[in-house]
């Protein structure tokens, strides 16, 4: 407003001064008129166009004829004067381009040089829903960071070990000691790894190398910490491979660099159509911004090691590869979820994002910052996949290949794997091994839940602690039958034949077991 006064007040004074000038340059004109008979002229001078004098000049008067030219010399001197003054005192001849251009006034460049967005605010206002985004990414970027992972590779001709970029990422500051928090597909089979970090003022950025605190591969989480030293300090110490886990690091004193933490929200009361917006670093472009909505929750999407995450929220903001490990925000900038997966025939973002939920992000950055690691509940033993369980006849439930020790929870209750029996005949001129099979229990539930897959079985013990005792109801053979086409009893395999299984009745029962610690 001041801009717009200033450059309207110097326009007004221009005005002003251009008509009086042609005010006095009109009063001060000269008429000439001439006899065709004589030499004489009649001379008018005017001032504010009342006649002030008229003289008759006769050419051979010359004091009437220098008269006649000094009131003119001091006319035309007198207004020109007059209009350069104008010019002058309205400060027209610079600034009269602020009434359209209010960025080139003095004001503004003040106001500029204290508070730029507010000096942005005076040259245009937007609508208050843009503002409040533009305001919230501002915000969240300080706490957004750029994630690359190497690899080595030795150079063919010197023998050197060379880094080799691998992938990249995003991630975001969980706490005020540095601690990253990303999927854990950004760093899988990396050696090393490095972390952009930019300043809370965000007008600075630095890289820092990174070192893994803890990962769970079943959720598609890890978490890194970083040396507070530039990436290319000498004095660093060696970074490990990223694909173990090291409880017992330490951080370098934070005094370096003041770390923005993201503000943690919650998952719970989550509905669908609300606004979100995803930040991350697509395509190694950092900190891009993307906007949607949640489209979708309780979906289910898939780890790197194949196990089921639950709870999983779909959103419609685009995601793209780099974007894996950014943070997921509501209207208020709070974190409510971790960028972790697309649905895609191309790669490219298609409008349908996944985000683990922050109430399952939150247990499982707590587990790992505390143990180094996610403890989860295990039966302790191995099993065939529902796919080839399929080819042996069997549809429902998950077959028992072994127990995976003597102390496992399976063991001690009882439950029966499935035995392989080798055996050699020869007709004297050549020998064939027969393998003979006889398979074991089959778990179709526990407790209330039925197990369908090994999915069902994740999602049966996803619920549990260790240490919990549940109930497993199992398909037990007790009687051998005639022969038939349902492999649900024994079989048998001649070299790559599988032979007529054996049909067997089978019953259920149901064994109380402690869930144990699943193997690492």
């Amino acid at each position: 407003l001041e801009v717009r006064r200033q450059a309207m007040g110097r326009r007004i004074w221009t005005l002003s001064a251009i008509i009086l000038n042609i005010f006095l340059l009109h009063g001060s004109s000269f008429q000439f008129r001439s006899d065709i008979g004589g030499i004489n002229r009649n001379v008018v001078i005017r001032s504010s166009s009342v006649l002030l004098m008229k003289q008759n000049i006769d050419s051979s008067d010359s004091k009437s004829k220098q008269n006649w030219q000094h009131i003119f010399r001091r006319s035309v001197f007198s207004a020109a004067a007059t209009f350069t003054a104008g010019l002058l005192v309205s400060h027209s001849l610079l600034p009269v381009s602020e009434l359209s251009d209010p960025s080139t006034s003095s004001v503004y460049q003040n106001v500029m040089s204290i508070s730029p967005a507010f000096a942005g605010s005076l040259l245009q206002s937007l609508p208050e829903a843009e503002e409040r985004t533009i305001k919230l990414f501002e915000q969240s970027t300080p706490s957004v960071v750029y994630i690359n992972t190497y690899v080595n590779r030795i150079d063919a001709f010197s023998m050197n070990i060379l880094e080799v970029p691998a992938g990249t990422g995003s991630g975001f500051v969980w706490d005020n000691l540095g601690h990253i928090v990303t999927n854990y597909h950004v760093i899988r089979n990396s050696e090393t790894a490095t972390v952009t970090a930019t300043s809370i003022d965000g007008k600075t950025t630095r890289t820092f190398k990174a070192q893994v605190v803890g990962v769970d591969p079943d959720k598609d989480v890890a978490i890194l910490s970083v040396s507070l030293k530039d990436k290319d300090d000498s004095s660093n110490v060696p970074v490990g491979r990223v694909d173990t886990v090291s409880s017992s690091m330490k951080l370098v004193d934070g005094a370096a660099w003041q770390w923005r933490p993201v503000t943690v929200g919650s998952s719970a009361g989550l509905r669908v159509g609300q606004f979100v917006m995803a930040i991350g670093n697509p395509f190694g472009l950092d900190h891009t911004l993307t906007t949607g909505v949640v489209s979708g929750l309780g979906r289910e999407v898939r780890s790197p090691n194949n196990k089921p995450i639950r709870n999983v929220i779909q959103t419609d903001a685009a995601i793209n590869p780099g974007n894996s490990g950014g943070p997921l925000l509501d209207s208020t900038g709070r974190l409510i979820g971790m960028n972790t997966a697309i649905y895609s025939m191309s790669g490219s973002s298609a409008g349908i994002g996944f985000a683990i939920p922050v109430d399952t992000l939150a247990y499982e950055v707590t587990t790992l910052l505390r143990d180094g690691k996610v403890s989860r509940p295990a039966l302790g033993v191995t099993y065939l996949e529902s796919s080839l369980a399929r080819s042996v006849g069997i549809r429902q439930g998950i077959l028992v290949l072994d127990t995976t020790s003597d102390d496992s929870p399976a063991k001690k209750a009882g439950i029966r794997g499935t035995p392989r029996v080798t055996t050699t005949t020869s007709d004297g001129r050549s020998s064939v091994d027969v393998v003979d099979v006889t398979l074991g229990d089959i778990i179709v539930g526990i407790d209330d839940v039925d197990i369908m897959s090994e999915a069902d079985l994740f999602r049966a013990l996803d619920l549990r602690k260790v240490g919990d005792t549940v109930s497993v109801r199992i398909l037990r053979a007790v009687d051998s039958g005639s022969s038939g086409g349902d492999a649900s009893g024994s079989s048998g395999r001649t070299g790559n034949v599988l032979r007529p299984a054996m049909t067997v009745k089978r019953v259920e029962m149901t064994v109380k077991l402690t869930l144990g610690e699943k193997a690492e």
